[in-house]
């Protein structure tokens, strides 16, 4: 994702797109900012002391990770927070509020659609992933039931990775079927709060996909 840091009179420092290309430049508008780019690694930062309204855009899809850390004058960090694996693509958009060092809880918007799909959860030791997302009670004991058995499995065939995979594909293929049922349900003009939208299936597609990946 590209990020930009915008300040209270409209100063911008971060990876900006260049308009027409697939190129991004960098900006340093904000007196005492500094951006620094290492591979798909984006490091800025801004002077404490100060309102920022902080936005990245995807650019690919997968999994992204975000983190605030606040400096002394010594550049020691003095606290850290960190917002793992959210589900991007090449429409998301990632949105927080920065002041004097405090931030608020990244909203992020997947599909594109300037509406926020959900706000994501520090990822903090014993953080529920799936906190992130607003499921209803149906989808999140049958998603949990699903994670269960995937994690039994895989602690009895932890050298069957076609097992494993088998297993994923069938998750994948439970949630995409919610998903057809969603839009069936919206085709007919029925609201129903039992089928997945598409924004949380990609959600929950995601973080399998990573977990497909490290097996």
């Amino acid at each position: 994702m590209n990020t930009v840091v915008t300040d209270a009179s409209g100063r911008q420092t971060g990876v900006v797109p260049m308009p027409g290309t697939d190129f991004a430049g960098i900006k340093r508008d904000i007196p005492g900012s500094s951006v620094q780019t290492v591979g798909n690694e984006q490091y800025i930062q801004v002077p404490k002391s100060g309102t920022y309204e902080v936005s990245a855009v995807g650019y690919a899809s997968g999994p992204t990770t975000l983190t605030i850390d606040t400096l002394d004058s010594h550049s020691t960090v003095t606290a850290s927070e960190t917002f793992t694996r959210i589900p991007t693509t090449y429409h998301s958009t990632i949105m927080l509020s920065v002041v004097n060092g405090s931030s608020t809880a990244p909203a992020v918007d997947v599909t594109g659609d300037g509406m926020p799909d959900f706000t994501v959860v520090s990822s903090a030791p014993g953080t529920d992933p799936l906190a992130t997302l607003p499921l209803s009670a149906r989808q999140n004991h049958q998603l949990m039931a699903r994670l269960r058995e995937l994690v039994r499995q895989l602690t009895i065939h932890r050298s069957n990775t076609k097992q494993t995979l088998k297993l994923i594909d069938k998750i994948e293929k439970d949630v995409q079927k919610d998903v057809s049922l969603y839009l069936r349900s919206q085709e007919r003009g029925r609201s129903t709060t039992l089928d997945m939208p598409p924004d949380q299936a990609e959600a929950i597609l995601s973080m399998l996909s990573e977990l497909r990946e490290l097996i």
